[in-house]
């Protein structure tokens, strides 16, 4: 038997609908770039908490191949990422994603 966790927007975000509701727990997006001779760049999110969930994706790729090796966050400061290799010349841009999970 498969359990389904549905939530309905309610609150201080139904007003808004889904766009009040994103902005609740979208806490940050955009491009984070790892420059020539680095392996890692900090990047702030303020408010960011240490079970929030990051996604990164390649956005340009530098002239070595690399890879995303991890993300670390620092509770109410941003994350780092950290990448397997120098990107070499013109370094390696990624998109981020910082979200808030449900709470139930």
């Amino acid at each position: 038997m498969a359990i389904s966790y549905s939530r309905f927007i309610t609150g201080r975000d139904s007003a808004k609908g889904l766009a009040g509701y994103l902005q609740h727990h979208l806490l940050g997006v955009g491009q984070a770039t790892v420059p020539n001779g680095a392996t890692t760049i900090a990047v702030a999110v303020a408010g960011i908490a240490a079970t929030d969930l990051v996604f990164v994706t390649l956005a340009t790729k530098g002239t070595n191949a690399c890879v995303v090796y991890s993300t670390t966050i620092v509770a109410g400061t941003g994350f780092t990422i950290t990448v397997n290799t120098d990107p070499g010349p013109g370094g390696c841009v990624f998109n981020y994603a910082v979200v808030r999970p449900f709470e139930y």
